[in-house]
């Protein structure tokens, strides 16, 4: 809370804050938060959804298998994108039951979250999967354990591999630290797309879906 209210006011972008529960959001709305980030897509806390509506809030759902405690035990998912891709759907069906305006609704397929260090790159690969649904696409890739290398230095770059193959495959948002670099990174990812689109008489839609921006 401090540091919300030394914010406060101050930015010209929305503030998201991450948290499964439904009193911390209640909290952070009161001192101008306008984004829910949920890395449980509504499994923890029921009541979450509500205090977004109430809101009128935007919400990410983040996919997640288990708990931190549980990560290194569970076994690699079977049937990945589809499994992802059905639970997020099942997740958005529920904040839109709660009353969650499905234009404020962006769902991340939860790299690292409970996922086998291989099984990362398979998301990655088969992002464009998630377009099925409809719903921008948000990707984060930055510094995870999958892109970890033996300097800071190795691991940005690897990040930037991660960041442009989360793009050229249809995110719509990507989720980085150091934004200065990432943005170049996501520049050219962009102009790539664009020359890709260029014959293509739809070439504002990605996957047939959604418009992504310039």
């Amino acid at each position: 809370m401090p540091v919300l209210k030394r914010l406060r006011g101050k930015l010209t972008v929305p503030i998201s804050v991450d948290t499964y529960k439904a009193n911390i959001a209640e909290k952070a709305f009161e001192f101008g938060v306008e984004i829910i980030n949920d890395p449980s897509a509504l499994t923890f806390d029921a009541d979450l959804a509500k205090k977004v509506a109430h809101a009128n809030a935007g919400m990410v759902l983040n996919h997640m298998r288990g708990t931190p405690e549980t990560w290194a035990k569970l076994p690699p998912l079977k049937d990945l994108i589809r499994t992802v891709r059905s639970e997020l759907d099942a997740a958005a069906n529920r904040a839109s039951l709660s009353g969650i305006d499905r234009k404020r609704i962006v769902v991340d397929p939860g790299l690292g979250f409970g996922k086998r260090r291989e099984q990362n790159a398979e998301i990655l690969s088969h992002l464009g999967e998630l377009a099925r649904l409809e719903l921008p696409i948000l990707v984060g890739p930055s510094r995870k354990h999958f892109v970890a290398k033996e300097s800071t230095d190795a691991t940005e770059f690897a990040t930037a591999a991660a960041v442009t193959a989360a793009i050229l495959n249809g995110a719509h948002m990507v989720r980085v630290h150091d934004v200065r670099a990432m943005k170049a990174v996501a520049e050219v990812a962009d102009e790539i797309i664009r020359a890709g689109a260029a014959d293509t008489p739809d070439s504002n839609v990605s996957h047939g879906q959604l418009r992504r921006p310039s």
